[in-house]
């Protein structure tokens, strides 16, 4: 092979997996625990629209632990899942192609799903029954654990199928309308760097969408697909 480069599988699918709480929603400080701190961010119509395309599979991927305590209530949760339900097929998101799956254990729970384990990403897999070696995966995030879910999942699966690193692609919102998170700054892991920074979901989508397009260019033409990104 040229350059030491090893062919991948051409991918069928694109996950997309998003956080919920500081990416599809505002945070809060106390937690949005309740319908009245549940503020969608701007323009996540329009940011949705961008995946609307027949191999893009959405998943919203999010740690809950307010349900286990009580501050939070079960009733409140299904309506704020509905509430994303509704906006996704507003953006023209095919029926199928989208879900939302949550952890609503404690923080101490040590079950299986909590983020960055990598349960969630797992039952979102088999729900979408996506194949792991012709789907690349994509996760947006306001917080460390929530990508370091994505590059553990492929530590776990995908690098024993022969996958290599173009198959993920781990995204950091670091400002969002304005507002920087306290929840990561100056809290950088040695251990592990996001792909990629941007100050928005709209930003972030945008960024999947132009890297998908080289990316499913470069498969058709045969060209290697890590000089085809190289200029991110």
């Amino acid at each position: 092979m040229k350059d030491g480069f090893t062919p991948q599988p051409k991918a069928i699918h694109a996950l997309v997996l998003l956080d919920r709480d500081g990416v599809l929603c505002d945070n809060h400080p106390g937690g949005v625990i309740n319908l009245s701190v549940f503020v969608l961010v701007p323009r996540l119509k329009e940011s949705l629209e961008m995946l609307s395309g027949d191999h893009y599979r959405i998943g919203v991927f999010t740690n809950q632990h307010y349900l286990a305590t009580g501050q939070a209530s079960q009733r409140d949760y299904d309506e704020m899942s509905r509430r994303l339900e509704m906006v996704a097929e507003d953006a023209g998101i095919r029926q199928g192609h989208f879900v939302i799956k949550t952890c609503p254990h404690a923080e101490d729970a040590n079950c299986t799903c909590r983020k960055p384990k990598t349960g969630l990403i797992e039952q979102i897999v088999t729900e979408f029954k996506l194949g792991p070696r012709e789907t690349r995966f994509y996760a947006v995030g306001d917080k460390y654990s929530d990508l370091k879910t994505l590059k553990n999942y492929y530590d776990a699966v995908l690098a024993h199928l022969g996958r290599d690193q173009t198959a993920i692609t781990t995204i950091l919102i670091t400002w969002e309308h304005g507002d920087l998170r306290p929840e990561f700054t100056g809290k950088r892991k040695a251990d592990f760097v996001p792909d990629y920074e941007v100050d928005s979901l709209e930003r972030a989508i945008s960024f999947i969408k132009k890297i998908e397009e080289d990316r499913r260019f470069a498969e058709a033409t045969k060209i290697d697909i890590k000089k085809a990104t190289k200029g991110y």
